[in-house]
């Protein structure tokens, strides 16, 4: 539901009388919006300035609002401090008509600007940017969702205009209108969006850099995705999607991921990327190589949707993609403890406004047709609170994959749980801790093997630009089981029973909208009775440093 609410431009002389001064407006927004005041006394987000809803006219006055600088674009209008022409009064505002709950959910829209776009916070979830086509009415029949606003003004590089016109100084980069709905925070978009009703979407970004160790080795043992010394494209990602959109019924979407780069051999899946046996199939180059890790169609109605094909895990907190995680590096808790991508069937459904519940039948862990195929069930569920200060995520996938010998086949478990919780407007705490095992892994002695781990993360925003985050981690592998060589090469290959430790030290600054870069440095050592993961084999500890950048379009 749309409320919007009109104060009328306040006129101080005749000089002004020609000028009509743009609706203030406002719109439902998120519930993670902060609360605006709304009383007798509209409040109106323009540098923190209180309009009061019936002024005296009969005062002279210098300014309708207080200046916003020289350069402005948006300078306020001259006025002479006494009117020369009588003036008709201002209507008092209509009273408010909105529930008590939904007051904190009020934000203003953008102003007048240079681009127009169509709100997209509707049922039938029409595009934004330049859509505002009688051709497209068709698409969204509901006049609410043909109501158009416009983007800001374009401003410097050096200065963030949020979506009431107001210069913060910040520097997040130019504000450019684009073909996403947030016109301020969304990355601009190199393709408008496709089809008919304009709702499938073409993006993808650029990820590489370097993260060396400072040894002189050329491999960082078992650290990953960024596992060797020297300059790295990880990832050159492209998405094709239609997002599923069940606000007025049933629905049809689907995606499709295509990466190349060094990070191709992390999310290679069995008669996929490699044939059923394990053997490289289309990929023959250690390096560099081309991935499909999603791949999927995807059907809803309401609160239900079913996922068919290839899709990314449930489990963890990291992600594959680069621009979901804080560091360029990831924890080994990811890289060995979990699976990468799933194929098969996973149904979602929204209990209600707090809960989420997953379950549905995969192919196993990181395969699409393996030597030997058995159903796991891959489920989950989602809770949070309204309130937003935390929220938990609890995922588990069960069934039969291969032992220690590739051809045997039995039982492994692993769940996961993660506990997000906001301890400030700028301070944010990640605990996540991973539990898994298998039976009789090792096939010629019949033993069985496990591995857990705690992480922990800890972000905290600097200021618009500028966050600072660590991790913590511990990883137990108790049967030298998991954590292995990460590609062919490397002389770590793995037997190593014990304890690994990490700690990460980052900072992530955006430059602007599409680029962010990830300074990094990591300490990582290995208590234990095994083979010795870094230098060649020969030491328990190594240090490494390095920046990468992501680059969106």
């Amino acid at each position: 539901m749309r409320f919007r609410f009109t104060l009328a431009a306040l006129v101080a002389c005749s000089a002004c009388v020609a000028h009509a001064q743009a609706p203030l407006q406002v719109r439902l927004a998120s519930k993670s919006t902060p609360a605006i005041a709304t009383s007798p006394i509209a409040v109106a987000r323009w540098q923190d300035t209180v309009v009061p809803p019936e002024p005296d006219l009969s005062a002279p006055t210098e300014h309708a609002f207080p200046p916003l600088g020289e350069d402005s674009a948006l300078a306020p209008l001259p006025l002479h401090p006494e009117p020369t022409a009588p003036i008709a009064p201002v209507a008092p505002i209509a009273p408010i008509d909105v529930a008590p709950a939904e007051l904190d959910r009020i934000e203003p829209l953008a102003i007048p600007g240079d681009r127009e776009y169509v709100e997209s916070n509707c049922p039938c979830g029409e595009p934004s940017c330049g859509a505002n086509l009688p051709a497209l009415d068709s698409c969204c029949p509901m006049p609410a969702c043909n109501t158009c606003v416009t983007c800001p003004p374009r401003r410097r590089w050096y200065e963030l205009l949020d979506c009431v016109g107001q210069t913060t100084g910040a520097t997040l980069g130019e504000v450019l209108p684009d073909h996403s709905c947030g016109c301020c925070t969304d990355p601009w978009r190199l393709l408008p969006p496709l089809g008919a009703c304009g709702d499938i979407l073409a993006y993808g970004w650029a990820n590489g850099g370097s993260l060396s160790n400072a040894l002189g080795a050329g491999f960082s043992g078992p650290v990953g995705f960024a596992d060797r010394n020297g300059l790295t494209l990880n990832q050159l990602y492209a998405v094709l999607e239609r997002p599923l959109n069940t606000n007025m019924g049933w629905d049809i979407g689907g995606r499709v991921d295509v990466l190349w780069g060094s990070d191709y051999i992390f999310t290679e899946s069995a008669g996929l990327e490699r044939r059923p046996g394990g053997a490289a199939h289309w990929n023959g180059h250690a390096d560099y190589g081309v991935a499909l890790p999603q791949a999927y169609l995807e059907v809803g109605v309401d609160d239900l949707r079913m996922k068919l094909g290839h899709f990314y895990t449930l489990i963890g907190y990291e992600s594959v993609m680069a621009p979901q995680n804080f560091f360029y590096s990831h924890a080994y808790t990811m890289m060995y403890g979990e699976p990468f991508t799933h194929t098969g069937m996973l149904l979602s459904y929204d209990l209600d406004d707090e809960i989420a519940v997953h379950g549905g039948l995969v192919n196993g862990w990181d395969r699409l047709d393996g030597a030997s195929d058995h159903l796991s069930f891959l489920g989950g569920v989602n809770y949070a609170p309204i309130h937003g200060i935390y929220d938990i995520a609890f995922s588990i996938v069960t069934g039969h994959e291969p032992t220690v010998n590739g051809l045997n086949q039995s039982a492994r478990t692993l769940y996961s749980l993660i506990f997000n919780l906001n301890l400030s407007d700028n301070l944010n705490y990640v605990l996540q801790h991973d539990h898994g095992w298998q039976d009789a892994y090792f096939t010629a002695t019949g033993q069985d093997a496990e591995w857990y781990g705690i992480n922990q993360y800890l972000f905290y925003d600097l200021n618009n630009s500028w966050t600072f985050g660590t991790r913590m981690e511990w990883f137990r592998d108790d049967d030298g089981a998991r954590v292995t060589g990460n590609r062919p090469g490397n002389p770590y290959a793995g037997g190593s029973p014990g304890n690994f430790y990490e700690w990460a030290l980052g900072l992530n600054y955006r430059s602007s909208n599409n680029l962010l870069v990830r300074p990094e440095c990591r300490w990582d050592w290995y208590d234990g009775n095994g083979t010795r993961p870094f230098d060649f084999n020969r030491r328990s500890g190594q240090f490494t440093a390095g920046l990468d950048l992501i680059l969106q379009f």
